[in-house]
């Protein structure tokens, strides 16, 4: 994908129950360990710092070289300069 981004308008902290929270207030990520397993780890940070943000997008084949059709909608962009993020002792993801 290529794209050009610029941040807009004053910062921001998402809502607990918004769009703008499900999409970035989360606390586990999952990771593909060295032998293949799937593992995780609880991850801790403060809520994320967002603007708005306007981005020109150049070329996007993610949808197609994932075998999806463009959306009809246009899309929804924010930015944050990132969050200090600490991170619990990875375990294998024996649930499945």
């Amino acid at each position: 994908m290529q794209r050009d981004v610029r941040a807009v308008r004053e910062e921001f902290r998402a809502d607990a129950d918004s769009l703008e929270s499900f999409l970035t207030e989360r606390y586990r990520y999952y990771a593909e360990g060295r032998h293949g397993e799937l593992r995780y780890a609880n991850i801790d940070h403060d809520p994320w710092p967002l603007y708005s943000a306007d981005v020109t997008v150049h070329e996007n084949s993610l949808f197609s070289a994932n075998g999806f059709d463009h959306p009809e909608t246009g899309p929804t962009f924010y930015y944050s300069p990132g969050v200090d993020t600490r991170a619990s002792r990875s375990l294998v993801w024996d649930r499945l």
